[in-house]
């Protein structure tokens, strides 16, 4: 029952901006907010991308979207993510869930505590 919810907030969600979606994902449908782009210091694991303020260096403030897309890192891959990092840890349903619930917080609330542990 937990994938039916996930699968039709993501959906709802992704309605509103259907102009900004790349690649559709039957589990998790990204707005492009831009919001996960800009709070990179908030995980240890994106250090590497910051430019210094907390945003990715592949960031586009002016279009609101990464610069190298087609070619963005298997961080910024929700299920390359998945298969290197936490498969081992909990189901694909589980990590969808966790990630929507993390983007969702992201959009809300900047101070909010994500769902996923520091690496």
């Amino acid at each position: 029952m937990a994938d039916v919810v996930i699968y039709d907030v993501s959906y709802e969600l992704a309605e509103n901006h259907t102009d900004k979606i790349h690649v559709p994902n039957p589990h998790f449908a990204c707005s492009s907010c831009g919001h996960c782009c800009r709070q990179l210091q908030r995980h240890a694991l994106y250090r590497e991308l910051d430019r210094g303020d907390g945003i990715c260096r592949h960031f586009s403030e002016s279009s609101n979207l990464c610069t190298i897309y087609e070619s963005r890192p298997d961080l910024c891959r929700i299920d390359q993510m998945y298969e290197a990092l936490f498969a081992a840890h909990m189901t694909r349903s589980d990590y969808h869930a966790a990630t929507h619930a993390a983007c969702l917080a992201l959009q809300s609330d900047a101070s909010a505590s994500l769902p996923f542990p520091e690496p």
